[in-house]
């Protein structure tokens, strides 16, 4: 992680948008508190002891307070985040979520997509939407790699899309 000059990051912070890395060596306390400062909510997701679906599912019903009718499915959670109030913006921090992307890549890799298309929904909306991926090992387990190859031949990969503004992955995706 890169230890970062002490505004940096919070100027970095305001401006993400969808999902990436956070290579900052900053903590969900800290992200929390610049997150106020920019007038936008925060979630926390602290996924130490998520190693599967069950798992992240629970963890985003406490996290987000999803409504008693969510059903612990991935067409709820995705139906769920439509409705969360943003706010101003909103900020999810997801800590450790390396474990479940070791342990179950392709259920790991439907959260991190929903997440993204959560992103893009609230980006079309002008409402600031960013998931920072928080973790130790960040360079033993790369999301990338998890989420397989972007094979359209078009030179960029899925990943480093996430991290772009919704409007700039829409443009991607329909010239792709």
């Amino acid at each position: 992680m890169v230890e970062p000059p002490s505004t940096m990051w919070q100027q970095d912070l305001a401006d993400i948008r969808g999902v990436t890395h956070w290579h900052y060596a900053v903590s969900p306390a800290d992200i929390e508190q610049a997150a106020e400062t920019l007038g936008r909510r925060c979630i926390v997701l602290d996924g130490t002891d998520v190693e599967d679906r069950d798992g992240f599912l629970e963890l985003c019903a406490q996290a987000f307070a999803l409504p008693e009718w969510f059903s612990m499915s991935w067409d709820a959670l995705e139906e769920c985040l439509a409705d969360v109030d943003a706010g101003e913006g909103l900020i999810i921090v997801w800590s450790d979520w390396a474990l479940f992307a070791e342990a179950d890549p392709e259920e790991y890799a439907t959260a991190v997509d929903i997440l993204r298309d959560t992103a893009r929904r609230f980006g079309r909306e002008g409402k600031p939407y960013a998931v920072l991926l928080l973790g130790d090992d960040l360079d033993d387990t790369d999301p990338l790699d998890l989420l397989g190859d972007d094979d359209d031949d078009d030179g960029v990969d899925e990943f480093e899309l996430l991290a772009t503004d919704p409007d700039q992955l829409d443009e991607a995706e329909s010239e792709g």
